[in-house]
């Protein structure tokens, strides 16, 4: 058979042109492989000669029919001679072969390829074919782009009305086959799927800086742009933290949308019944209702329409498709797409995971999934459920990639927060030793010392402490001077020990038991009896602050001068009364200090104050602006009589006419009365009927005031509150406001 003939149907021929037809469909492959690959590359590079450099080592040895054959050597004559593709160069060399234009030149290509698929009877499916042929090309080309812009070039010729609609529409479905094929070629001269950068390159990038979040008002557990994995039990209340957190994120100017699994009502009542939470009631604050499950791309595409700046999932269970959460694999497919994909659009990611039955210790592991999931995540933050006795606390704990904060607690009053700063766990780790010891003593007052199993097993802490812990506890303590170890060992070698007798209140049975030589020297009494007093006043005012512990603790740790107890309640005592001054600004001349009028600076200055007599300075500067701001108030350093109790609050409430509850607190706080203990008081009065309040329109207190003897109890005001209840007595009053303890 010639070269240019027509091949007749395969079941018309003998068995040796069976042979020579098979050998022809080989020879067909190969020239419509290199016409389809000619095409795609003279459209992605624009110009034909170097399309066709980058084929004519495939086309050496390849017999074509004779037109196919005549317009190949036209396109090769371009290429070969180096003529650069434009309309000009193209005419001429389509005027060569008949053709008179780039749309017919473009067309007849594909004519000629569906012509040589009529002469392919064996091949069945031909759009697989075409697919496999323009793989094959691409993998022999290195060409990754292929796959990716092979469609896009099949739908400019189908656009194109000198191309035959039936040709084309085959090479579209070609070209759909091709962009679906498994294993992409490798393209030569694309970018490398890696990018190197020097330290000294990306220090001096400029980058956003990690800006911290407040959860619940506490910083160092979120931060903007990164993601986190909050973990907690089924209805600890994530939602809850989420929503109250988002009172500060909407304050701040964010916006923050909330993909939830409750139905709308659930979160309808929510929002109407909480009067803590109609700060959040705004435009800024969005809800998503899903109907897929949430991957990298949903989150892209819903950033572009609602542009905000966090993005919450509550929970990870309802939006992302798991089908088993013990798979690793799995849930590592899921997961660091989703944190990618939030980093690459720069928006802060918040996660809502159940935890497991039983929590860990770590608390990366926490998390359904384990580190699978925790992996993923820039911080992971844990809530955990405590009882004390019938009350229910959540403790909040962090860690992850970046410092980890100090955790703090929460409980709920009538559906109100209320927040409470937790001690670093060393800090409250001493403290249940003492308790500890001094309950044995009283328990047992014959026996001196004690082993480390027997002051373990009274430990009242959570955590379960380890004896190495409780041990490195009593050796702190005995540096401290306020526990003893005994000289000897008991049974087993076990290390023994005792509390030294000024720790032992009046009175104690332990007291009487001590000799003189094991009572340590007291201290000689400060000279400045006023000092001391205000000292021991403004303690009382103290509210456990996180910061201020941490501060505290970091400087107990200094190897070289270390920070005493007694300078350390020193330190909380000007806080104290800072605090409840507002914070105002303060100068001492005689120390080159300056403070301005603003907790942080507050915060700041404590650490260069501390053990040095400028300490006392700021506490005497403090009560000269307390005294001239209530000169009706008796001052911290005056000697007189102490009222207690009920007393102590009917003085104030007399005294003061209205106070609001901040002006109890601090009148009581210098008579040693705790906020907690005033808080009681002022239930019980009410509870009594003699104690009455005005409330705003959230039914919040506003000022308290005492009922004159012929008042009736209805001439107390009441304010109907936005959940629909009538008026609150003071008592339930109290409950309604997020009291923030930091």
């Amino acid at each position: 058979m010639r070269k240019n003939a027509t091949p007749r149907p395969a079941g018309a021929q003998g068995k040796g042109a069976k042979l020579k037809t098979a050998e022809h469909k080989y020879t067909l492959i190969g020239a419509s492989e290199k016409l389809l690959g000619c095409l795609i590359l003279a459209y992605q590079y624009g110009t034909l000669h170097e399309a066709l450099a980058n084929a004519l080592p495939h086309l050496e040895g390849v017999s074509l029919p004779n037109r196919d054959g005549e317009l190949l050597n036209a396109l090769k004559y371009l290429a070969e001679n180096n003529i650069p593709y434009d309309d000009e160069s193209l005419k001429s060399a389509a005027q060569s072969v008949g053709y008179t234009d780039t749309a017919t030149l473009s067309s007849y290509v594909v004519q000629a390829i569906d012509t040589q698929l009529d002469y392919l009877q064996t091949a069945r499916e031909k759009g697989r074919y075409l697919a496999e042929m323009a793989g094959h090309y691409a993998r022999e080309a290195r060409r990754a782009w292929l796959r990716r812009q092979i469609q896009a070039i099949a739908s400019q010729l189908y656009n194109n009305p000198d191309s035959a609609p039936e040709a084309l529409e085959r090479l579209q479905s070609v070209c759909q086959s091709v962009c679906f094929l498994n294993t992409p070629p490798v393209k030569q001269t694309e970018t490398k799927p890696w990018r190197v950068i020097t330290a000294r390159e990306l220090v001096e990038m400029e980058l956003p800086q990690l800006e911290p979040l407040p959860l619940l008002g506490q910083e160092g557990f979120l931060y903007q742009g990164c993601a986190h994995l909050l973990v907690a039990h089924p209805k600890a209340g994530k939602t809850q933290v989420i929503l109250h957190s988002a009172c500060q994120w909407l304050e701040q100017g964010m916006r923050v949308a909330i993909l939830y699994e409750e139905g709308q009502a659930l979160m309808q009542y929510r929002l109407k019944t909480q009067a803590s939470l109609q700060p959040v009631v705004r435009n800024e604050l969005l809800f998503v209702e899903l109907d897929c499950p949430l991957s990298g791309e949903v989150l892209k595409a819903l950033d572009a329409e609602l542009k905000a700046d966090i993005y919450v999932v509550d929970t990870a269970r309802a939006f992302l498709p798991i089908e088993n959460e013990n798979d690793n694999a799995e849930l590592a497919r899921i997961h660091y797409p989703l944190v990618r994909a939030s980093q690459e659009i720069g928006k802060t990611l918040i996660m809502l995971h159940h935890a497991p039955q039983e929590l860990p210790t770590k608390i990366a592991l926490r998390s359904a999934g384990g580190l699978a999931t925790a992996g993923a995540y820039d911080m992971i933050i844990a809530i955990e459920e405590i009882q004390r006795g019938d009350d229910f606390f959540y403790r909040v704990q962090a860690e992850g990639r970046l410092k980890a904060p100090q955790p703090f607690e929460y409980r709920w009053e009538n559906d109100t927060l209320v927040l409470e700063a937790v001690a670093p766990y060393t800090q409250r780790l001493r403290t249940a030793v003492i308790r500890a010891l001094m309950q044995l003593h009283q328990l047992y007052p014959d026996t001196a010392y004690f082993g480390t199993r027997e002051i373990q097993d009274l430990l009242e802490i959570d955590g379960n402490p380890t004896p190495r812990q409780v041990i490195d506890a009593l050796l702190q303590l005995a540096q401290q001077g306020a526990v003893e170890e005994s000289p000897t060992r008991g049974v087993r070698n076990t290390r023994l020990w005792r509390l030294v007798s000024s720790l032992f209140p009046e009175g104690d049975l332990r007291e009487n038991k001590l000799t003189d030589a094991d009572t340590p020297p007291t201290p000689p009494e400060s000279s400045d009896s006023a000092l001391t007093t205000a000292y021991t006043r403004a303690r009382a005012l103290y509210r456990p602050a996180g910061d201020i512990e941490a501060i505290i603790e970091r400087l107990q740790r200094n190897t070289e001068y270390p920070l005493s107890e007694d300078e350390a309640e020193r330190m909380r005592a000007v806080y104290a009364l800072a605090e409840s001054l507002g914070y105002p600004a303060l100068e001492l001349p005689d120390w080159n200090l300056a403070i301005d009028a603003t907790r942080v600076d507050w915060v700041n200055a404590l650490p260069v104050l501390a053990g040095t007599d400028a300490l006392d300075d700021a506490l005497r500067a403090l009560l000269t602006l307390q005294n001239a701001e209530s000169s009706n108030n008796p001052p911290l350093s005056e000697d007189s009589e102490v009222l207690e109790g009920d007393a102590l609050v009917v003085q104030a409430l007399a005294e003061l006419g209205r106070p609001r509850y901040a002006d109890l607190v601090q009148y009581v706080g210098r008579y040693g009365m705790t906020p907690y203990r005033l808080r009681e008081i002022l239930e019980q009065l009410a509870k009594e009927g003699r104690l009455a309040a005005t409330a705003d329109e959230l039914g919040r207190p506003q000022e308290f005031y005492l009922r004159s003897a012929g008042e009736p109890a209805e001439a107390i005001q009441r304010k109907t509150l936005r959940n629909g209840s009538e008026g609150v007595s003071p008592a339930s009053a109290l409950q309604l406001t997020l009291t923030e303890v930091p």
